[in-house]
């Protein structure tokens, strides 16, 4: 198994599916800023508490749930910022804004705030895996 650390140069097809190798789709969300605010705080304390659970399933999933990724998402003082073409700016309350995340997330009971906001909508028809293929090939990193 390739651990995240350690991904090689070029990957091949086989390689992609041992380091994505369940059938994630994404979900994306349209929320307030409010709304985000209030999932943001809820993924952090959870994914804490998940980041030391063991995980148990089928065994192709991993031993643990791993660390939360924010992209182009910070906190600073308490606050919660968004990049928007490379300038940090201050979540507005009443803006309406887009998450993307994988949709186990939605599915399970790690996020429940996740069922109760905002509207879902699942991005068919590709895996996560086939989405990283398609940036690989696109930025001319491998396949």
């Amino acid at each position: 198994m390739i651990v995240a650390d350690e991904i090689p140069q070029n990957i091949t097809l086989d390689t992609l599916h041992d380091l994505l190798p369940h059938s994630i789709r994404m979900v994306r969300f349209t929320i307030t800023g409010f709304e985000l605010r209030e999932v943001l705080m809820e993924m952090i304390d959870v994914s804490a508490f998940l980041s030391t659970q063991q995980i148990r399933g089928m065994g192709f999933r991993g031993k643990t749930f791993g660390r939360l990724v924010l992209h182009q998402l910070k906190i600073e003082h308490g606050e919660f910022y968004i990049q928007k073409a490379g300038v940090w700016e201050k979540i507005i309350p009443n803006e309406s804004y887009q998450i993307v995340v994988p949709d186990q997330y939605l599915f399970t009971w790690y996020f429940p705030i996740l069922k109760k906001i905002g509207k879902s909508e699942i991005i068919f028809p590709y895996f996560l895996r086939e989405i990283v293929a398609h940036k690989l090939i696109e930025n001319e990193k491998g396949l």
